[in-house]
């Protein structure tokens, strides 16, 4: 429970940094009315906001996740939607890549993991990391020793390596490693391979939800894996994921399938 406890404190200090780089120019007057009055809003207020954020909006997706981690105290949604700000913008590598890169590292051995989930986080911080970096966040030279193999992890995400192979016991963990470091073509063959073994999506209460906790026992469900490739910039796994989430019973989903589809055909 005492670690619990540090690991809410942590992440709450930490959602309060990401909002206040998630938030530019056009919110600094809302600011300055006061804090309080912008992390709690009102019902009508928050369902336009959660609207509006899946449908793509950044700015919405930034108000809902200061709502619920610093006036709900809700660790659990305030991470969803930082996903979803991460994905409706993901050039907005300062401020969402910095939180993923500080959550996943932080926290690992506070939830007493094991070394084999302690290293599928670091691999997935990297490929917030290394997006952050590319486009010249400033944090990252803070942040760059964490990371010994820059180079291995870069050539293990390329999607060149994943083309062919056939995916076996012995090299699933390698196609893991890879979608988790940035390649939409082993996210994609992983979700493909899971559809042939036969699992499937449909138990999933929210689709929209998968991944926002790294939550390993999805890895063997295909639609994380196709979302885990639309992050990574897979075209295929977008339209593929937009699918899943219209064929969903949860509204959130429905929504969401739209903004995967516009986004496949950009």
């Amino acid at each position: 429970m005492k670690n619990k406890g540090i690991r809410n404190i942590i992440i709450i200090y930490f959602i309060f940094q990401v909002t206040m780089f998630y938030t530019d120019y056009k919110y600094s007057k809302i600011f300055g009315q006061g804090q309080v009055e912008y992390y709690n809003l009102k019902g009508d207020e928050l369902s336009e906001l959660i609207l509006n954020a899946l449908k793509g909006d950044y700015y919405s997706a930034a108000r809902i996740t200061m709502y619920f981690g610093m006036s709900k105290f809700d660790y659990h949604n305030s991470h969803f939607w930082m996903y979803i700000g991460f994905e409706n913008n993901p050039n907005q590598t300062e401020s969402i890549a910095s939180v993923k890169d500080i959550f996943n590292t932080l926290i690992m051995r506070l939830n007493s993991d094991s070394d084999t989930t302690y290293a599928r986080k670091m691999e997935r911080s990297f490929y917030f990391f290394n997006m952050a970096r590319k486009n010249g966040a400033t944090w990252c030279k803070y942040s760059i020793n964490r990371y010994k193999n820059i180079d291995e992890w870069e050539h293990l995400s390329d999607d060149e390596k994943y083309m062919s192979a056939k995916i076996t016991e012995e090299n699933l963990d390698a196609y893991i490693r890879g979608a988790l470091l940035g390649s939409g073509i082993a996210a994609l063959r992983l979700a493909k391979k899971y559809e042939a073994d036969g699992n499937v999506n449909e138990y999933i209460e929210c689709l929209s939800f998968m991944g926002a906790e790294f939550d390993e026992n999805e890895f063997y469900i295909p639609a994380y894996w196709y979302r885990i490739g639309a992050q990574n910039g897979n075209k295929e796994c977008m339209k593929e994921y937009a699918i899943l989430l219209y064929n969903s019973s949860n509204v959130y989903d429905n929504i969401r399938a739209d903004f995967w589809k516009a986004r496949s055909a950009d």
